[in-house]
């Protein structure tokens, strides 16, 4: 094998990986290496990569972009490198020493709903029985990512069990067939095998979600379209920011900072970690823990008031 430059090693190791990652993580690691990879070492030979253009690289890169971003590059830049010593002599460089702070985006997606907010959107979902309510209900009082909700189908709610089953997901990839639109729609597995999950439903949410059933429907329909077609998750955040401005609620919201209310609901119900963190579908109870067990303003305030003149 005659390579010789990262962006040699690169398309190799993409070309392996590509084997065992989804398709939609394929393209995640393809745009990461165009956009921000190759600009800086596509050209460099692999032993002409070195500690210092790596902290130089991070330390730019740092400026534009958010922390999740950050470590696929990272991620990519150490695996490709490790690919490379297989077959040539590379420098000794050390990841571990590289963190990243948290972006304001990924700050903004953790915000959860204010208590007024919360009781106004509660209200609605009760009062209004449709597409757009459901798909909040789920978000809200499931802790669903929008993706999994659109992917829903009948078949997937158990109304004996009260609960709904999550294994799949609806995501929009770059369609590389240049005849058709630049984007598609497809279902794949969730974002994580952790993220196949049954989550149970308050029973006054199955009661709406009953209101919303046909007993004739198909199974094989999706839930807010109750056709065989599923619907796309901009068109329901869309929906949803509509919402956010008729209600007169912040307009900042996303429909993930729903998910983010649900837990952090149910730590405030003091709802157990390791079955919230199965709840939420995620790979581990430590980022149950660094995302949701901390205090807001409301409860230190509460808390503080606690406080008497003796």
């Amino acid at each position: 094998m005659q390579l010789n430059t990262f962006k040699e090693y690169s398309m190799e190791w993409l070309h392996v990986k590509k084997l065992s990652i989804k398709q939609s993580t394929y393209q995640r690691y393809n745009d990461c290496l165009l956009q921000h990879i190759y600009p800086y070492f596509g050209s460099l030979a692999i032993h002409q990569i070195d500690q210092e253009k790596i902290y130089c690289f991070f330390e730019l890169k740092s400026e534009e972009l958010g922390a999740s971003r950050l470590k696929i590059i990272k991620y990519l830049l150490k695996a490709v490198i490790q690919f490379a010593g297989n077959f040539t002599k590379t420098h000794t460089l050390y990841f571990e020493y590289i963190q990243f702070n948290r972006s304001a985006k990924n700050k903004r997606l953790n915000t959860v709903l204010n208590k007024a907010d919360y009781v106004i959107l509660s209200n609605y979902i009760m009062k209004n029985v449709n597409s757009l309510s459901i798909s909040l209900l789920f978000g809200l009082f499931g802790g669903l990512r929008i993706g999994e909700v659109c992917a829903l189908q009948w078949k997937d709610i158990d109304f004996n069990l009260e609960c709904v089953y999550v294994n799949k997901t609806v995501i929009r990839i770059k369609n590389y067939n240049e005849i058709d639109k630049k984007t598609m729609l497809i279902i794949t597995a969730p974002k994580t095998e952790t993220s196949n999950r049954c989550v149970p439903l308050p029973s006054f949410i199955m009661e709406i979600i009953k209101k919303y059933y046909s007993s004739d429907i198909d199974p094989n329909y999706y839930i807010l379209t109750n056709k065989k077609i599923y619907k796309d998750p901009n068109t329901v955040h869309k929906s949803f920011k509509l919402l956010m401005r008729r209600l007169d609620l912040d307009k900042n919201y996303h429909f993930h900072n729903l998910r983010h209310t649900y837990g952090t609901n149910c730590v405030r119900h003091n709802v157990d970690i390791k079955s919230l963190c199965e709840i939420m579908g995620h790979s581990s109870v430590s980022t149950t823990l660094s995302l949701y067990v901390h205090s807001s303003y409301e409860q230190k305030k509460e808390q503080i008031n606690k406080i008497t003149i003796p």
